[in-house]
């Protein structure tokens, strides 16, 4: 108002200048920048234009460049700052401006023609080219960008595929698929691209993809590379790969037509790599279905196949497989071992983000054998690793199970803070679509948060939290891992309905969560399971049934080395001795568990959280039911 002089500045006051009745004022705030911009000079407004064409930052020497005017050419941009319609960014390494908002920047860029706009766009990319040849990696996006608005197709495709590469190159993923999916539309519009470009930018699509948890688009990626490779043994290995995604993208009937295809390939081209690779994601079909829980033949040959064909990549994924075997047989130092071998092997060739699922497991394990400070940095690095490459899947998984050992300490209030980052996350990956919705990715995280609740005292939240997981258990009939999580939601509620004393609940709970560990050869859920009965039973004051329930706990947490659930079975020994009469007995159960809490107490790192640890455990020593209630 002040520049159309409706409004005046007298001694500080502003005054009407014109009938309030004259005014029009824009619907819009575009429109009065647009109003702005058209009440500039000629030559301020031409600035600004090409500016806007530059981005919404512009270096000086860029403007200069295509600006058809050289001469007053800092008098124009200091008009531009002084009617704060672009400020200074930076100085050094050379003078760059900024438009003060976007809109304005959108406004100016929208106010040019747009066949004026492609030849700027054009004139942009040729000075960017010349300007920089010694940084132009730095320009491979901006340079995209423009060659792709003024169409010059064949140089748009040429830096969207640097630049894929650029930031796939430092995990910048998101980046790389965005990239890479501009580059396959450029080169559909060109339609004569060379088949070995268009096969890279559907690997890169593929890897990338993985990488973020994007497995249906990892999938096609992968299956257009397969598709489009030269070499027989790559389009087998790739045919796997594709596989792979599609299975933990739950489309199970095309993960079977696709692994199929892939040891048909692997068979025709004799490629002992790619048959590895499809015997792992077979061997994977079958466990997460629960099928081969015992057989552990199948990841046996994956891995001496990879040996075999000395393909580390391959060889990686095979170890992680046989560590996650391992953890879930309850043989925790083989899982750390082929851990360790993954980690190393994906450090040494670069890419530690293919190891991270045997280094969750690898941190399950060195939790369960009381290696505390060791299965936390496992996973401190795991999650950070996670945010850098952009994973979402493996994250949510390694947060819940962060969670999980921090209720080990018995710190629920700090468990339950990374159990709601775990539950949120995996909602969120299933809401975006970039996970399929079976529950199990979030069910863990929901299940141990009711665990943190019911422990806190905060029964109905924790109802609240396993309801719907209940619900899916019932209606949703995605196999994938249920025979797993239904364990520990049958473990949770009976929890939850002991403490609320509802005992004949919690012990037909209690079966359910036997019988269906009991189908697995899942020892440390077998041992839980066993412990679990035996303190419903002693709740009961059933004592002969929860002797037995008690020294079946104890003798396969002592053969796994699992020693919080010996520890806590001894405690509940040692109560069910004190009823019998027998303190001597109970005196020796208290003292074992004592001497266990001393020697796992060093290995929390965190001198606050090693403080609850002995807390718990001396307040378990003393009341085993009341305190765990």
């Amino acid at each position: 108002l002040l520049e159309e002089g409706v409004l005046a500045l007298e001694q500080g006051r502003a005054v009407l200048t014109r009938n309030l009745g004259d005014l029009s004022i824009p619907d819009r705030i575009q429109d009065v920048l647009m109003a702005r911009l058209d009440r500039l000079p000629e030559k301020p407004k031409r600035a600004i234009q090409m500016a806007s064409v530059i981005g919404r930052e512009f270096a000086m020497r860029l403007l200069s460049r295509i600006h058809d005017v050289t001469e007053g050419l800092e008098e124009i941009v200091g008009e531009l700052r002084s009617l704060e319609l672009i400020y200074e960014k930076a100085a050094h390494p050379e003078l760059a401006y900024m438009f003060k908002h976007a809109l304005t920047h959108e406004v100016a860029y929208e106010s040019l023609l747009i066949a004026r706009r492609k030849t700027l766009h054009r004139i942009v990319g040729t000075a960017i080219e010349e300007l920089y040849p010694d940084r132009i990696a730095e320009h491979y996006e901006a340079l995209a960008y423009h060659f792709a608005e003024s169409e010059d197709h064949a140089r748009a495709l040429h830096y969207h595929e640097l630049a894929a590469e650029k930031s796939a190159s430092t995990y910048a993923n998101h980046s790389a698929i965005e990239h890479s999916r501009k580059a396959l539309a450029t080169a559909a519009l060109l339609g004569d691209v060379e088949e070995a470009r268009l096969h890279a930018l559907h690997l890169r699509l593929g890897e990338c993809c993985w990488m973020v948890s994007d497995f249906g688009g990892s999938a096609e990626g992968y299956r257009r590379a397969a598709e489009l490779a030269a070499d027989p043994s790559e389009a087998a290995l790739l045919m796997g790969r594709a596989a792979f995604s599609y299975l933990w993208n739950h489309d199970y009937s095309t993960f079977q037509d696709v692994v199929s295809q892939a040891f048909e390939r692997s068979e025709e081209s004799r490629s002992t790599g790619a048959a590895a690779f499809a015997v792992t994601a077979r061997d994977e079909f079958e466990l997460v279905q629960g099928r081969t829980l015992d057989e552990h033949f199948e990841i046996r040959r994956a891995i001496a196949l990879a040996e075999e064909a000395e393909d580390h990549p391959v060889l990686v994924l095979a170890l992680g497989q046989a560590t996650q075997r391992a953890e879930w047989s309850g043989d925790f130092r083989a899982a750390i071992a082929h851990g360790e071998r993954a980690t190393a092997l994906a450090n040494d060739y670069g890419r530690p983000g293919d190891a991270l699922f045997a280094a969750w497991f690898m941190s399950i394990a060195a939790i369960c054998l009381g290696d505390y400070t060791r299965g936390l940095e496992v996973l401190g690095s795991g999650i950070a690793l996670c945010d850098r490459i952009g994973d979402r899947a493996i994250q949510a998984r390694l947060l819940n199970t962060l969670g999980w050992a921090y209720a080990e300490f018995g710190c629920h209030e700090r468990a339950a803070d990374f159990n709601r980052a775990a539950t949120r996350m995996a909602r969120e990956a299933v809401d975006l679509g970039l996970v399929a919705g079976a529950p199990e990715l979030y069910a863990n995280g929901a299940i141990n948060l009711a665990e943190n609740l019911t422990a806190l005292g905060h029964y109905d939240e924790a109802a609240e939290q396993l309801a719907p997981i209940q619900e899916q258990y019932e209606s949703d009939p995605d196999p994938w891992m249920r025979w797993r999580w239904s364990v520990h939601l049958f473990h949770h509620q009976a929890r939850l309905a002991l403490v609320r004393g509802e005992t004949q609940r919690a012990l037909d709970l209690v079966h359910a969560e036997i019988e269906a560990a009991d189908r697995t050869p899942a020892q440390k859920l077998i041992c839980r399971s066993r412990e679990m009965l035996g303190r419903v039973l002693l709740v009961m004051d059933e004592r002969e049934p929860a002797q037995r329930a008690l020294e079946s706990a104890l003798e396969i947490a002592q053969r796994i080395e699992h020693p919080s659930v010996a520890w806590r079975t001894r405690t509940l020994l040692a109560d069910l001795a004190r009823r019998r009469g027998n303190s001597a007995e109970a005196e020796s159960h208290l003292a074992m568990a004592t001497r266990s809490l001393q020697r796992l107490a060093p290995g929390v790192p965190d001198p606050e959280l090693r403080r609850e640890f002995l807390g718990l455990g001396g307040r378990l020593i003393e009341d085993p039911i009341g305190s765990w209630r």
